[in-house]
């Protein structure tokens, strides 16, 4: 099996993760690329362990979740989610499973202001 010489020397991926624009009709073609891509580096983190990744899930967040249930158990690796758009129940099954989230200053503004909605 290939894989990138530097996979075996950091303990860290960034930017993983399925990424859908609306406004960009190409993205939704490559979406499947896009999740076969990430599919094999949850793979490969679960073989190697002790990986950290920073996923994003921007309108794919049960997709990216359901893979990260299936392919890369907690003790394999840590999940950081950041800019987080999920619902408060998708909120509630990262955490289960084990994922961190990413917070800045601008997603607790939006937080305060879509809290009387959601609840969360």
């Amino acid at each position: 099996m290939c894989r990138p010489v530097w996979a075996f020397r950091t303990n860290w991926w960034t930017v993983a993760g399925a990424k859908i624009r609306c406004e960009r009709a190409h993205f939704y073609r490559s979406l499947e690329a896009q999740e076969r891509v990430f599919k094999r580096v949850l793979e490969a983190c679960s073989e190697q362990g002790g990986k950290i990744l920073t996923v994003h899930s921007i309108r794919s967040v049960g997709k990216v979740l359901s893979h990260i249930e299936h392919l890369l158990p907690s003790d394999r690796g840590t999940v950081v989610l950041y800019w987080f758009t999920g619902s408060p129940s998708e909120a509630k099954r990262a955490v289960e499973l084990g994922c961190y989230f990413s917070i800045n200053s601008q997603m607790l503004t939006s937080v305060v202001v879509n809290s009387s909605r959601t609840g969360f």
